[in-house]
């Protein structure tokens, strides 16, 4: 059984994962999962919670101190959940993958990375240095829907036009997830970034140096929308439209690819893109503070 810790918890994804792993709703489609299970829990906020949830769970260890849980596990989890806009946080980051990383666990960091590309090349920097595999992806990005917007991308002739719109959460934390389904679709090779606010509403172009335009929009809403339109030459793609065939189970898919890292020591995600996407949105917010056009190659 692989043993997985989740370090950093704050009311962010601790709940849905520890009932993935350790609950009685294991998704039949995906044995990996039973695989694993939680064996500790740590957090530095509302203790008493994470106790709870111990219990809940059975876990063998819930502590304040994040080396605690480290050392009884094979692979790490660090679910703090979006404050990217408070640097505490986004330190807290980076001082709690490198403990993990240094311990030889592979570990996970739940999105966004960071809001400073700095940040998230130390990150990386110190996993090609010790040779400990490191993974931060956005649940969309293994998408039923959006993998099959992907997968079917030719069906639309010439792409002219993509629209990706994300609702809720901040332009970094939530918009995370709409640059990582822009580039799980198109792939790499995004040259600039140019982001304007209208009201409440934020509109970032992403250029890729060709014919095509590509958008992501983010602004609160009542209901969560993630969803990525194509409009090609030949005809048209929307994920929102495939959902009731391909329904939403992409944390299963996510969490399936990070046991696969655990037992392989290889991430399935390059690192080239986990930075390429962080800066889409971080470019935007620079763009929206400076009022300019931002090279990714700056970063």
């Amino acid at each position: 059984m692989i043993r997985i810790g989740f370090i950093g918890v704050n009311h962010g994804h601790e709940g849905v994962f520890l009932d993935l792993f350790n609950g009685n709703h294991r998704h039949e489609g995906f044995p990996l999962l039973r695989e694993a299970k939680v064996v500790g829990i740590s957090g530095f906020e509302q203790f008493e919670t994470w106790k709870e949830l111990g219990k809940q769970y059975s876990l063998k260890v819930v502590s304040p101190k994040a080396s605690d849980v480290i050392e009884q596990c094979d692979g790490v989890m660090v679910l703090s959940y979006d404050y990217s806009y408070a640097e505490n946080y986004v330190d807290y980051h980076v001082e709690l993958a490198i403990a993990a990383l240094e311990a030889g666990k592979p570990t996970f960091v739940d999105k966004p990375m960071a809001n400073q590309m700095k940040n998230i090349q130390t990150m990386f920097h110190r996993s090609a240095q010790l040779g400990v595999p490191l993974l931060c992806a956005s649940s969309m990005r293994t998408d039923p829907a959006l993998t099959y917007v992907r997968d079917h991308l030719s069906d639309v002739g010439q792409v002219r036009f993509a629209r990706c719109t994300l609702t809720n959460g901040t332009l970094i934390g939530y918009g995370i997830h709409g640059a990582e389904m822009i580039q799980e679709v198109f792939g790499q090779g995004i040259k600039r970034i140019k982001a304007e606010a209208h009201g409440a509403v934020n509109i970032v172009h992403v250029d890729y140096g060709d014919d095509k335009a590509v958008i992501l929009e983010h602004f609160p809403c009542q209901k969560y929308i993630k969803q990525l339109q194509v409009f090609g030459t030949e005809g048209a793609l929307d994920s929102q439209n495939l959902e009731p065939v391909y329904p939403r189970v992409h944390y299963e898919f996510l969490l399936s690819e990070y046991i696969q890292m655990v037992k392989e020591k290889k991430s399935p995600v390059k690192k080239e893109d986990t930075i390429e996407s962080h800066g889409i949105v971080i470019g935007a917010e620079l763009s929206l503070k400076e009022r300019r056009v931002v090279e990714l190659a700056t970063f």
